[in-house]
């Protein structure tokens, strides 16, 4: 009876863990999203506002949620506080402290730590340039992203299920 109830279990735990995995992909493209829309706001601010980017930080993270809005909002005091560091080392940082708990993987945060190091040191032309750039180069890999987000999701539940299955017959 109890080993009945512990392979049963064993099996749902493996089937739960290929959901989980799947669902972690659409997360992956919601936070990615999250990164453009940064992107978008960040380009009014400064091309139509004018809007210094410590100001332009601050007040795009009060418009969006956690995590990014802590991320934002201390970016810009970070800036304002001014204690030596340049604005890469800066932007890295409060990248690692904030935004490493999101779904991205760690090549997404490697590439928006490269993008705040071309950033922070140009002119506003310059850095709409760069804004440009980075937004074509996230909705490109949105779209790959997505190309394949049915194909991968359905591995993950399968493997999963199949995976719980192969256990339960190994330990039986």
């Amino acid at each position: 009876m109890i080993r009945a109830a512990a392979l049963a279990l064993i099996a749902v735990s493996c089937a739960g863990l290929g959901f989980v995995k799947s669902q972690a992909l659409s997360g992956r493209v919601e936070d990615l999203l999250s990164l453009r829309k940064i992107l978008r706001l960040l380009k009014g601010e400064i091309s139509y506002a004018g809007t210094p980017l410590p100001e332009a930080f601050y007040r795009i993270g009060g418009k969006l949620e956690a995590p990014y809005r802590d991320f934002l909002q201390d970016l810009s005091v970070d800036m304002q506080r001014y204690d030596g560091d340049s604005f890469a080392e800066i932007f890295a940082r409060n990248t690692e402290c904030h935004l490493k708990e999101t779904r991205l993987s760690k090549d997404d945060r490697e590439e928006w730590k490269q993008f705040g190091a071309m950033l922070g040191y140009l002119d506003k032309e310059m850095q709409l340039s760069t804004l440009k750039s980075f937004d074509e180069t996230l909705a490109q890999k949105i779209s790959e992203l997505k190309e394949g987000l049915p194909a991968q999701k359905k591995l993950y539940q399968s493997l999963g299920v199949m995976g719980g299955l192969f256990l339960v017959i190994f330990l039986a």
